[in-house]
């Protein structure tokens, strides 16, 4: 699969772009963001979507590969009508962009996605309809600590295989829980985004070995458990009781990919992880999501 490459603009100097007649369709698009605003990131584009197609915006873990995130999510965005997008937070700008550190000039990693997005929506002259969050490891803890900032409107979540996560307990300081610390700064969490958005935890059945990368924080381990799976259930768990205390109905739910371990490529070549999260988004939004155009429209 080839890549189109293109340089990101400023908001004065971009060149918009008819989305029907100008955007390349079927294929990678690596935009390569500017110093101290948008990250570099890769865009897909299906055939035969309308410029309001769903964006699913697609965090790498931390071996950082945003094109295998387009690369296994591709065939199902080209089935679904969705518009893929996936940035690259470099180990040199933005060395723990999973717990929302800035980088060395103070640049916040949400606010580089937020830039992205916005650069993409620009370019492409594009307005999508939905915004879909997911996120694989280290992408994972980013995208749940995201929604919590409640910096735009999420329309679903998904959640895969974090090695642990900030619990919705204003109890716990942050990043342990949504509690007030110095690593936050003046950013607020609040775990009640979460319960307006409808959320998909992942974990493999097998994802349970201890590695020099994985926290064994002494906090982590009592709150939240030992390995990738007890902590993906707890998680769950706390955020289903917040829910029903709230009386919230909004959906999360918990899926276990059997026999998997913890690896992307696997748990979406092997396991099917692909196919379990498009069909939850599917069920989730019944037939209205897809950005495609109908039969009728396409000749």
């Amino acid at each position: 699969m080839s890549v189109h490459s293109i340089s990101a603009q400023t908001k004065r100097d971009a060149k918009v772009l008819d989305f029907a007649r100008d955007i390349l369709r079927s294929r990678p698009i690596s935009v390569i963001g500017d110093s101290d605003g948008a990250v570099d990131y890769i865009a897909y584009v299906p055939n035969d979507v309308r410029r309001d197609a769903p964006l699913l915006v697609c965090v790498h873990g931390i071996r950082r590969n945003p094109a295998e995130q387009i690369f296994r999510f591709a065939s199902y965005a080209e089935r679904m009508g969705v518009v893929l997008l996936a940035p690259h937070f470099t180990r040199k700008r933005f060395k723990r962009y999973q717990t929302l550190s800035p980088d060395r000039k103070g640049n916040l990693p949400e606010v580089a996605l937020d830039q992205s997005i916005e650069d993409w929506v620009r370019r492409s002259n594009s307005k999508p309809g939905k915004l879909f969050l997911f996120g694989f490891s280290g992408g994972a803890q980013f995208v749940h600590r995201y929604a919590m900032l409640g910096r735009r409107k999420i329309d679903a979540l998904a959640v895969a295989s974090p090695g642990w996560f900030t619990l919705p307990d204003r109890d716990l300081p942050y990043p342990f829980g949504t509690g007030p610390s110095e690593k936050l700064g003046r950013r607020l969490m609040d775990e009640g985004r979460l319960l307006e958005t409808p959320t998909l935890v992942l974990v493999g059945e097998r994802d349970t070995v201890r590695n020099s990368t994985f926290n064994t924080n002494p906090i982590v381990e009592r709150t939240q458990g030992l390995n990738r799976v007890e902590r993906a259930g707890t998680w769950h768990q706390r955020v289903c009781a917040l829910r029903a205390a709230r009386m919230k109905t909004k959906s999360c739910d918990f899926r276990i990919i059997q026999s998997a371990t913890h690896s992307f490529s696997r748990m979406m070549k092997r396991h099917k992880m692909g196919e379990v999260m498009f069909d939850w988004l599917k069920n989730l939004e019944s037939s209205h999501w897809s950005g495609r155009f109908p039969d009728s429209a396409r000749s």
